[in-house]
């Protein structure tokens, strides 16, 4: 007697992952999520300290009468540019870092879990589109 069309017989992956797929899961979830992380810390943080540093030049190069109002400007500016470096870093890592625990740790037997597969579904869909906001936005 053949099974109804809603009702799949087969799983989704009927075999135990193996190691190398797990090594390899992991290996990608660390050059697609967590290198791109620590890559824009370490390229904002070469912005605040290419920043500074022109700001000491311009600050050398002024008359002692104008080194006031440019000062207090520029310290104003600095703090914008770091709440917006520090914001974007943050930013990043919600959007990226969540799904590679997902990823890596949660195996195929969860993929009939309604509830599991409801979060892992929004959870990607927010993922993406906060990804793709953070780069129109750069």
């Amino acid at each position: 007697m053949p099974l109804p069309l809603s009702i799949c017989p087969y799983v989704v992956c009927d075999t135990k992952r193996t190691e190398w797929f797990m090594i390899y899961e992991t290996l990608r979830e660390l050059i697609s999520r967590v290198f791109p992380f620590f890559l824009v810390a370490f390229l904002n943080a070469r912005i605040l300290i290419t920043y500074r540093n022109t700001k000491k030049d311009r600050m050398e190069r002024l008359a002692n009468s104008q080194k006031r109002f440019v000062f207090e400007k520029s310290e104003k500016e600095e703090k914008r540019l770091f709440i917006l470096l520090f914001a974007i870093i943050i930013v990043f890592f919600l959007c990226t870092i969540p799904a590679a625990p997902l990823t890596i740790l949660v195996a195929d037997n969860r993929s009939n879990n309604f509830p599991f597969q409801y979060l892992q579904y929004w959870g990607a869909i927010i993922s993406t589109g906060n990804l793709f906001r953070f780069f129109e936005q750069s």
